[in-house]
């Protein structure tokens, strides 16, 4: 009976920890990266407009009409490069949200693991081959001793599982910390870049209105 309890303590266990808590609707999660990816895709079009325009103007003959509606155009691409680049920086926002939540509890799984390693060596210390000899002298009874002995084999195998669990663990958490690093550092550049293109168009505005005065 103590083996059996054992062993369903150790299965209810292993299963709880596989089990990670899903704390997001991921209908809703589809949802918004569907609607943030139209966005991109809309915003990345209408860029490719603007630069072509832009390419296009370069083109003509030198004017003040051509020169104006070249700046035109280039603030109009760079304010959409801003947007496509927020929702860009949202995206990775969710990403990084999201592994922030698995590398946790990825690590309250690998405690909860260790535990359960604890309570197996425990219970595998007190099944030493030296009292199951001693339950055969006892008892006399042969087909007990090696019943007994089942038992203690399979809680060493479960042990084994155990530490395969807690090695497989950290070397998934280990990833997901790199992964999530990464993520950060490229929101961390696409912030960079925001602040790149919001010069520009405050460059480009200007230009714009040196020209517009010199018309006037």
């Amino acid at each position: 009976m103590r083996f059996w309890a054992l062993i369903t303590s150790f299965a209810l266990l292993a299963i709880g920890f596989y089990a990670l808590a899903q704390t997001v609707n991921p209908a809703l999660v589809g949802e918004r990266r569907a609607a943030l990816e139209r966005d991109l895709a809309a915003y990345e079009s209408q860029i490719d407009q603007y630069r072509a325009t832009i390419e296009a103007k370069r083109s003509e003959s030198a004017s003040f009409e051509r020169d104006i509606a070249i700046l035109n155009a280039e603030i109009q691409k760079a304010q959409l490069a801003i947007k496509a680049r927020t929702i860009a920086i949202e995206q990775l926002a969710d990403t990084i949200g999201e592994k922030s939540d698995y590398v946790g509890e990825l690590r309250i799984k690998l405690e909860r693991e260790k535990k359960s390693l604890s309570e197996l060596l425990r219970r595998l210390e007190e099944m030493d081959r030296a009292s199951l000899f001693e339950s055969f002298m006892g008892t006399g009874s042969l087909a007990l001793f090696f019943h007994e002995l089942d038992n203690f084999d399979s809680v060493q195998a479960a042990v084994h599982t155990s530490f395969t669990q807690i090695r497989d663990t950290k070397i998934i958490t280990e990833n997901e910390i790199d992964a999530l690093e990464a993520r950060k550092a490229e929101e961390t550049e696409l912030r960079a870049l925001q602040q790149f293109e919001k010069r520009r168009i405050e460059e480009n505005e200007a230009q714009k209105k040196k020209l517009l005065a010199v018309t006037k």
